[in-house]
């Protein structure tokens, strides 16, 4: 497995973490901090 193949699964799995949790926090309150 190359290096930047390892990065991009990394970053797709926090990514999504994220967005669970910015779901399950009040979500109006980070829509309006963008």
């Amino acid at each position: 497995m190359s290096v930047t193949a390892t990065v991009r699964s990394l970053q797709k799995h926090t990514f999504a973490l994220r967005r669970k949790r910015l779901t399950s926090t009040t979500h109006t309150v980070d829509v309006n901090r963008d």
